[in-house]
C-alpha cells in the first residue's frame, strides 16, 4: 500500500470509509488505533496543482498517519479546490502543525487548521464528480510554438503518441488547446487530471479538463444565476476579492453559520457572464448582516481574504446577471452629441429627457446612460440633439443645471465617444478583465509589470498605474488581462512574486473600481475644469476622513448639497500624503451651513467626520493647491 493512500474523487470510498477500512488492518495488525478527528488537520489556500506528496513534504518533518493518509478535496466543479484533509498521528502532531498556519506554499500562504470528521464528511460530499470515463482531457494553455511532439513529452509514461493528441487550430494558427485520448483509458486520464494540473509546458502552465470526446467544448463553470428575491427587513452584504473559481455554492458555505444557502447569493458577472470577483450576500435582517460583515471580514476563501461590506437592498440590485452593451442612437441627419457628467447614479433617461425638454423634445432612445461592465451607472450620460444649434444652447443654458438634487456638468461629444464609452466600455473594452497589483517599487513602470506578467499576453498598454494627487506613484497598478482564465492563472502563480525585490500582491479588480481610478487621477491632473474663487461661495473644513477617501467619496457623502469632486480639496501633510482632512466649496453659505448641520458627526467610511467653516486661502494653503483650482494647478501639473 502506498505511504500516503489517496481518496480518488469520485470513488472517494469517501475519504472516512477508506480511513476507517484502514483503522480496522491496523488494528488487526496491533496498531494503536486513530483517535477520531483530534487527528485530523484541515489545509486551505493550496496551488491548485499541489498532490498529496506535496502535502506530506510541506508538513515535514510531522508524520503523516498512513492508515489516514491525504485527502485532497475538488471543488463543485470537479477542479482542484486547494484544499486537503491530512490524518496526523495524534493530537499533539495537529498542535505542532499549527505553527505552519500561513507558511508558504509555492506561491501561496497555507491556511493550517485542526479538521473535524463532519467537515471531511461535508467536503467529500460537496466534491464535484470528475467524469472520465471517456479516456480524453482537453488541455489548454499550451505554448502556440508546441506542436503534437510536445505534448507528448509532456503526457510522458502514459503512452500517449502523436496519433492521440487533436490541437485546435482556427485559420491555420493554433490555438493553445488540445485534446487528448488516453490508450489507457479511465484511469490514465485520472492520473493525469491529478498528478499534471498546472504542470508546464516550456514557461506556461496547463490546465487541464475532462472531456467527452476530441472538440468537445467545457460547460461554462459558472451556472447561470437567478435573481435575489428580495423581502422587507433583509440585509445584504457586498463581498470584494472572491477567487475566480469560486461559486455561489463555495460563497454560501463561507457564510453557512449565518443561514445562507445559494439561493441567497448573488455574484456578479462581467459580459461574457464571468465571475469579477465580487457578489452580494443575502441575510435574514440587516443586523445580521453587519455582525456577519464584522465577523468574517477577512476571512480566507480558497487562500485569499474577502473584504465584506454592507450595503443597501438598492446596491445589492446592481449584481446579477452580465448587463447588455447599449444599444446605439437611431439615426438622425444632421445630428449633435452632448455628454452630462456628476448625474446621480439613480437617474435615468427619462430624467434626461425632463431635463432638456425646454431644449427639445429628445425620446429616450436618444438618451445613453454611461455603465461600467458589471453594470453599475457611472453618473455620465451621452444625450442625442437634432443640431449643433440646440446642442449650444444645451451647453450654454444647462450647465450646473440640476437633476435630482445634484448639479450636472455639460460638455460637447461625438457619436464615437458615447458609443464606445456609455455602454459599459469604459474602460477600454467591453469584455475587461482586471487585477490589481500593491506593494510595487515605486519607481516601476508599466514595462516592469509587463513584464512580470509576461507568461499572460500582457502589454505596457495594458497596465494602469496608480499615482497620488501629487502625481507620485501609490505602489498600486492595475493590469488588463485578455481573459478570466488568465487573470486567474496570474493570481494564483504570481502572487507574491517579486518586482525590484519587492513582493507584490494581487487581487481581481473590476472596471469600474479602474473607471474610478482613471477619471480621479485624470481630475487631478488638471483634467477637470476645476473651480476658481467664486464670489458668495462659501466653504467647510472636513476632519477625520478615511485616508483613502477621494474627492468623489465626499461628494457622495454631501450628496444632496450640490457638491461635485471638483469643489473637493483632500488636505495633504508635509510628505503628500493625506491628512484626513478635506475643504469643500459650496454654492453659498446657506447650502453650506445646511450641509454642515446634517452631516456633522456623520460616518464616511467607518468614521464619523467633524465639519467646520472655512475659507477659500486656508483650503488651498492646506490642501497644497490641490482642488479647487483644477486638481493641481497650482503645482503646475495643469
Amino acid at each position: 500500500a502506498p505511504l500516503w493512500p489517496e481518496a480518488q474523487p469520485d470513488a472517494a470510498l469517501s475519504a472516512l470509509a477508506l480511513a476507517s477500512a484502514q483503522a480496522q488492518a491496523a488494528q488487526a495488525a496491533g496498531l494503536p488505533p486513530v483517535v477520531g478527528g483530534s487527528n485530523l488537520l484541515r489545509l486551505r489556500g493550496l496551488p491548485f496543482g499541489t498532490t498529496a506528496e506535496q502535502v506530506c513534504e510541506f508538513l515535514t518533518p510531522i508524520p503523516v498517519d498512513p492508515r489516514g493518509g491525504v485527502h485532497m478535496i475538488r471543488g463543485p466543479d470537479g477542479r482542484p479546490g486547494g484544499e486537503a484533509f491530512v490524518w496526523l498521528r495524534d493530537a499533539f502532531s495537529v498542535q505542532q502543525a499549527r505553527a505552519y498556519d500561513r507558511r508558504p506554499l509555492g506561491r501561496r500562504y497555507v491556511e493550517v487548521l485542526p479538521g473535524t470528521e463532519d467537515e471531511l464528511r461535508e467536503a467529500v460530499n460537496r466534491q464535484g464528480h470528475v467524469d472520465c470515463s471517456s479516456g480524453c482531457l482537453r488541455l489548454r494553455g499550451i505554448p502556440f510554438d508546441a506542436g503534437k511532439r510536445e505534448v507528448c513529452d509532456f503526457l510522458r509514461g502514459y503512452g500517449v503518441a502523436p496519433e492521440h493528441v487533436t490541437l485546435q487550430e482556427v485559420g491555420g494558427r493554433h490555438t493553445g488547446e488540445a485534446w487528448v485520448k488516453f490508450p489507457g483509458g479511465e484511469v490514465a486520464a485520472r492520473e493525469a487530471l491529478e498528478h499534471l494540473q498546472n504542470q508546464r509546458i516550456g514557461n506556461r502552465y496547463i490546465e487541464l479538463f475532462p472531456s467527452r470526446e476530441p472538440g468537445d467544448q467545457e460547460p461554462p463553470a459558472l451556472a447561470q444565476q437567478r435573481p435575489l428575491s428580495h423581502r422587507d427587513g433583509c440585509g445584504y452584504i457586498r463581498v470584494r476579492g472572491l477567487p475566480f473559481q469560486a461559486v455561489a455554492g463555495d460563497v454560501a458555505r463561507f457564510f453557512e453559520v449565518y443561514g445562507v444557502t445559494t439561493q441567497n447569493v448573488q455574484l456578479r458577472l462581467n459580459f461574457n457572464g464571468r465571475s469579477t470577483g465580487e457578489g452580494v450576500v443575502q441575510m435574514e435582517s440587516e443586523e445580521l448582516a453587519k455582525r456577519a460583515a464584522h465577523e468574517k471580514n477577512r476571512n480566507f476563501l480558497f487562500g485569499r481574504y474577502l473584504e465584506l461590506f454592507t450595503v443597501s437592498y438598492e446596491e445589492a440590485q446592481a449584481f446579477g446577471s452580465p448587463p447588455q452593451p447599449a444599444k446605439g442612437f437611431p439615426t438622425l441627419a444632421n445630428a449633435a452629441y452632448i455628454r452630462l457628467r456628476g448625474l446621480p447614479f439613480s437617474a435615468s433617461p427619462k430624467d434626461l429627457v425632463a431635463f432638456l425638454s425646454d431644449i427639445e423634445q429628445v425620446t429616450e432612445d436618444q438618451v445613453l446612460m454611461g455603465r461600467s461592465t458589471d453594470g453599475r451607472q457611472t453618473g455620465e450620460a451621452w444625450v442625442q440633439l437634432s443640431s449643433n444649434e440646440n446642442a449650444e444652447k444645451a451647453l450654454a443654458s444647462k450647465q450646473r443645471g440640476d437633476v435630482g438634487g445634484r448639479y450636472v456638468e455639460l460638455f460637447a461629444a461625438t457619436e464615437e465617444e458615447a458609443t464606445s464609452m456609455g455602454g459599459g466600455g469604459n474602460p477600454r473594452s467591453l469584455g475587461a478583465v482586471w487585477v490589481k497589483v500593491r506593494g510595487l517599487p515605486y519607481s516601476s513602470m508599466a514595462e516592469d509589470i509587463a513584464q512580470f506578467f509576461s507568461d499572460f499576453e500582457v502589454k505596457a498598454t495594458n497596465v494602469v498605474m496608480g499615482r497620488g494627487a501629487d502625481a507620485r506613484a501609490t505602489g498600486e497598478a492595475w493590469v488588463q488581462f485578455p481573459s478570466e482564465d488568465k487573470a486567474s492563472k496570474a493570481i494564483s502563480t504570481r502572487d507574491r512574486g517579486h518586482i525590484g525585490g519587492r513582493y507584490v500582491e494581487l487581487f481581481p479588480a473590476t472596471s469600474h473600481e479602474v473607471q474610478r481610478i482613471t477619471e480621479q487621477q485624470r481630475v487631478q491632473n488638471g483634467g477637470a475644469a476645476g473651480l476658481s474663487p467664486t464670489q458668495g461661495a462659501a466653504y467647510l473644513k472636513l476632519r477625520g476622513i478615511p485616508y483613502s477617501a477621494t474627492p468623489q467619496d465626499v461628494a457622495v457623502f454631501l450628496e444632496g448639497f450640490q457638491v461635485m469632486p471638483g469643489q473637493v480639496a483632500i488636505g495633504t501633510g508635509p510628505d503628500g500624503r493625506p491628512s484626513g482632512e478635506a475643504w469643500v466649496q459650496f454654492a453659498d453659505e446657506r447650502t453650506a451651513s445646511a450641509a454642515m448641520q446634517a452631516k456633522n458627526r456623520a460616518s464616511l467610511g467607518g468614521r464619523y467626520v467633524e465639519i467646520f467653516p472655512s475659507n477659500f486661502q486656508e483650503a488651498l494653503r492646506a490642501s497644497g493647491g490641490v482642488g479647487l483650482e483644477g486638481y493641481g494647478a497650482a503645482r503646475g501639473a495643469g
